[in-house]
């Protein structure tokens, strides 16, 4: 009788394994279902939590809008789903994260972004309506043969009480060039510099190389037993074998070393990570571009990752942002904004 309840048991946990491990199988057919911002958006009176994404909309030039959520998964648009700023030529990719000081910044890719443009975008906000005039910095100026730079993003390193700004560039020479048909296509890799005022910028450093191209990077710090470590995600944008789709990269320090990349955490042609914790889980969402729609994944260890996809709703258009938490007054500004705005 001991016997056959042990194997009972052991039966069982193979088959939760082998649950565990099919997750992320994927399903070629597989489509998401529309996604809009519907009529059952919450009312953010109700909420104790609020979110703000920003949004890019490719359209001619290229413009940057803002969402609204207070739960992380039903997302409207702000504004009347008017541009957060008119920036010339034009602004995709956009990031935005908050200083200790409480002042909003956002950077993004310029929208001329073809070859041999060393330059990022930025503005500041106090409030998230009304925004500073665009700069573009040029981080990027003092390294021969560099092609553009792609998704920046700015990560507050409070231990030095200085911006750690990373992005991608392909610099030529630097390492060998991916092919595709055989074809050369680049040579992506993440770089980085370091900033105290968004002004006066270290020299540029590769901050991550796993010796293939990489682009859309994005650090999440995670607090535990040991400290804190530091969660790197990235698009893994090899063509040749294909994979273009999410990884991920520990350390112990934003400005690395870097641990070797995990498999991928997403469907391939998948790209912009953007990670958050929400109500104990942590969040990833991404940009599914070649399928036009966004998606999301959710796991409760940053180990096993479930595809949530059909439980998010996003506006139509949406493609490459980036989420972040905000206060319930910061909150209440926008909405009276928002409420202005939709009533004019």
């Amino acid at each position: 009788m001991l016997s056959r309840l042990l194997l009972l048991i052991a039966i069982g946990a193979l088959s939760a394994c082998s649950q565990r491990q099919t997750r992320w199988t994927i399903d070629p057919s597989y489509r998401a279902p529309t996604q809009n911002a519907g009529t059952s958006a919450p009312k953010a009176r109700n909420a104790t939590k609020h979110y703000v994404f920003t949004s890019f909309r490719d359209v001619h030039p290229p413009t940057t809008h803002l969402l609204y959520s207070n739960d992380g998964y039903r997302w409207r648009t702000l504004f009347d789903d008017r541009p957060i700023l008119a920036a010339k030529p034009g602004m995709r990719d956009a990031h935005l994260s908050r200083g200790p000081g409480g002042t909003f910044h956002m950077l993004w890719t310029n929208a001329d972004f073809g070859e041999f443009v060393p330059t990022i975008s930025h503005a500041w906000s106090r409030d998230l309506v009304e925004w500073s005039e665009p700069r573009h910095l040029p981080v990027m100026a003092s390294v021969p043969g560099v092609r553009h730079c792609w998704a920046p993003e700015a990560f507050y390193m409070p231990d030095r009480r200085e911006w750690l700004v990373h992005w991608s560039s392909t610099v030529d020479g630097f390492a060998p060039p991916e092919t595709a048909w055989g074809e050369p296509v680049g040579n992506h890799r993440i770089w980085a510099a370091t900033t105290k005022d968004f002004r006066g910028f270290s020299e540029p450093f590769a901050l991550f190389d796993p010796g293939y191209t990489v682009i859309d990077s994005t650090i999440l710090p995670v607090e535990g037993a040991l400290g804190t470590s530091y969660y790197l995600f990235f698009k893994d944008e090899r063509r040749e074998p294909r994979q273009k789709a999410i990884r991920v990269a520990t350390g112990s320090s934003p400005m690395g070393p870097w641990s070797e990349p995990s498999d991928t955490l997403t469907r391939p042609w998948s790209e912009a990570p953007s990670a958050i914790r929400i109500d104990g889980d942590w969040m990833l969402y991404w940009d599914a571009y070649s399928k036009g729609f966004y998606g999301g994944s959710r796991s409760a260890d940053l180990m096993t990752w479930d595809d949530i996809t059909r439980r998010l709703r996003f506006p139509p258009g949406h493609r490459h942002g980036s989420v972040l938490e905000i206060d319930a007054e910061t909150a209440r500004r926008l909405l009276e904004a928002d409420a202005g705005a939709s009533s004019s």
